[in-house]
């Protein structure tokens, strides 16, 4: 997937100069699927400096379903800290 996904990349910064996808991540889930979607979570972590990336909730909760600010600073946090364990 993460092929495909840097191709089409390539393909549209020909036309669209500096365009660049921009992916959410939720740490959660990584390494947790079948082989193959594990193979594609490693693959997009080795390309992580080729994407932009948004901050995203740890176990992929809904922000809006929140019933505080502690809780939803908790869930974006967790998931901050294992991108940088991660990415080192």
């Amino acid at each position: 997937m993460p092929k495909a996904l840097l191709s089409t990349q390539e393909s549209l910064q020909k036309i669209v100069p500096g365009f660049t996808f921009n992916l959410g991540f939720s740490g959660y889930y990584f390494l947790h699927g079948n082989n193959e979607e594990d193979e594609g979570d490693k693959a997009l972590v080795e390309n992580a400096n080729k994407f932009w990336w948004f901050d995203h909730t740890w176990k992929h909760e809904k922000p809006h379903k929140q019933t505080s600010l502690k809780q939803l600073v908790y869930n974006f946090r967790k998931n901050l800290d294992f991108a940088k364990v991660l990415l080192v």
